[in-house]
């Protein structure tokens, strides 16, 4: 054999190569829906949790919408101001509605981005939440007189309800957060159990 050929060396078929790879990749473990990272307090699925949230978030919704026009002195303004005001409430029950039902719809459909609209309100009204009840506390630090004045009893009626609306929200909150970290998980993993699969 002369030094300058270079010896035959039989081609492998690319199909073998797929088969020795396919051989070596360790097989994907099965999904397991009732892992410990995917319940609440160890006893709730956060699709459960979730579920609770948004419904009881569109019930919340739609009883604070009822409450604000019946409560509304609708015959004290002008018909311009009730306009106003009943657009803006209505425009509160739609948008209420849409961001709890996308949770819904998310959980349908198995998309974690249908979340975030429900994130977000609920992250400006918690704000919104505490900038109350904190101006609240100011007002009745900043007045101290002995008689209890109308705005004073505002403030105490907004302390007495604020407070465990943002332990519901915060719960509300948290659970549906941990729905969406649990449906990116489980997108992940099917995106990736078809990848595998040839």
């Amino acid at each position: 054999m002369n030094g300058n050929q270079k010896e035959d060396i039989p081609a492998v078929p690319s199909t073998a190569i797929r088969e020795v790879v396919r051989t070596e990749v360790e097989p994907m473990p099965a999904w397991n829906d009732s892992a410990a990272e995917f319940y609440l307090v160890a006893s709730i699925h956060c699709r459960h949790a979730a579920v609770i949230s948004a419904f009881l978030g569109i019930v919340a919704v739609v009883g604070v919408f009822g409450a604000a026009v019946i409560a509304f002195d609708w015959y004290y303004f002008e018909t311009t101001v009730d306009l106003i005001v009943l657009t803006g409430f209505a425009f509160f029950l739609i948008m209420g509605v849409l961001v709890h039902g996308a949770v819904l719809q998310g959980l349908q459909k198995q998309r974690p981005r249908y979340m975030r609209p429900f994130i977000i309100f609920h992250v400006c009204s918690l704000i919104l939440e505490v900038v109350t009840a904190l101006s609240a506390v100011g007002d009745l630090v900043s007045d101290q007189t002995q008689l209890v004045e109308r705005s004073n009893q505002i403030a105490i009626d907004a302390l007495m309800i604020i407070p465990p609306c943002i332990c519901v929200q915060v719960a509300m909150l948290l659970s549906v957060i941990k729905c969406k970290s649990y449906l990116t998980k489980k997108c992940e993993y099917l995106a990736r159990v078809e990848g595998v699969q040839p």
